[in-house]
């Protein structure tokens, strides 16, 4: 699972959840951290847990910077057993 490369909002916004996900932080930690940034319009945590070793949380950002571009991923959050997540990938919804 990847992000597409290039340019326009794929790029940011990948950026603003990879800064957002900092070592030791929880799936709401990184949620609060995407919705305060400029051009999120929605983040959201999926219900439930991908099952995989270990699980995934998914979490659906909606962006659009304001130049007409927007942007709905998934970003894919692996969940250690200390509560934390680190970026696992990200894909289409």
């Amino acid at each position: 699972m990847t992000g597409q490369a290039g340019s326009g909002p794929w790029v940011a916004l990948d950026a603003l959840v990879a800064a957002a996900v900092s070592p030791g932080s929880t799936p709401t930690q990184v949620v609060d951290r995407v919705r305060s940034q400029r051009g999120v319009r929605r983040a959201t945590l999926r219900g439930g847990l991908v099952k995989t070793e270990p699980p995934i949380v998914e979490l659906l950002v909606e962006y659009g910077p304001g130049s007409g571009q927007q942007a709905m991923r998934v970003y894919d959050l692996t969940l250690h057993p200390d509560g934390t997540v680190t970026w696992a990938g990200s894909h289409p919804p």
